[in-house]
């Protein structure tokens, strides 16, 4: 287990094979998940993805689609043809799927994504949340096993009746919050991540091979990065890192 942090997110546009209305290929630039690109058939679908020139492309994320397996090409003219990967996308216990692939892009100008006809077996049109393209990646300075904790939240407004009944409005998908504490020895750093992490959006990837949906797209919104000294060459430093849902 190897955890990265994909960082420096690039701008994009998007087109699609088809789109239904209200679900243009233009809201998988668009991180509301809630509001995806959704294709009208059930045959091979793809998004094209144009980053406006050739550029470095170190990784990309995709997340909140039906496809268990998406098809990535990538290369410097439209429609590219060379396959760099069929990525995976795990189920995650929200019932999201998500992927992310690292390397093998070189600068490129496009990226195609391509999504296999009827879509579980069923004649389900494929659809997408939201993709991510990353210059850069960096790997966690520790491993973030020392006391790590990853909690669900639930956007929701509670409602209270005269009755005494209760209930509780949803107001949005359920996102991750990632608590991570480092033990890092002196000299090690682990603000370089909540500073990539407050800048724009990131993708964080644990790289647990039996639990490939351990990876979010995030963003550090906390006020405060701690570092404790247990001792001056022993110090535990916790970054909280938010899904972007």
């Amino acid at each position: 287990m190897t955890a990265k942090l994909l960082h420096t997110a690039r701008a994009f546009t998007a087109t699609a094979t088809s789109a239904a209305a209200g679900y243009p290929a233009s809201n998988v630039a668009n991180p509301r998940i809630a509001r995806p690109w959704l294709a009208t058939g059930a045959g091979v679908q793809s998004v094209e993805l144009d980053l406006g020139a050739s550029v470095p492309v170190a990784a990309i994320g995709l997340t909140a689609s039906n496809a268990p397996s998406v098809d990535i090409y990538a290369g410097n003219a439209p429609a590219p043809a060379a396959l760099i990967e069929t990525l995976l996308m795990p189920l995650d216990e929200d019932a999201r799927r998500r992927g992310s692939l690292i390397g093998g892009f070189g600068t490129v100008r496009y990226i195609r994504l391509e999504f296999a006809a009827n879509i579980a077996g069923v004649g389900v049109a494929p659809n997408l949340g939201a993709a991510y393209v990353f210059a850069a990646s960096m790997d966690l300075p520790a491993q973030p096993l020392y006391g790590m904790r990853v909690s669900t939240e639930y956007p929701q407004t509670d409602v209270d009746l005269p009755n005494g009944a209760a209930f509780a409005v949803d107001r949005g998908p359920s996102r991750q919050v990632v608590a991570m504490s480092f033990g890092l020895l002196a000299g090690q750093f682990a603000k370089s991540l909540a500073r990539h992490a407050r800048a724009g959006a990131c993708w964080l990837d644990l790289d647990v091979s039996n639990e490939r949906w351990l990876q979010w797209p995030v963003r550090h919104l906390d006020p405060q990065v701690v570092r404790s000294y247990d001792r001056v060459s022993r110090q535990t430093v916790a970054v909280n890192l938010r899904e972007i849902a």
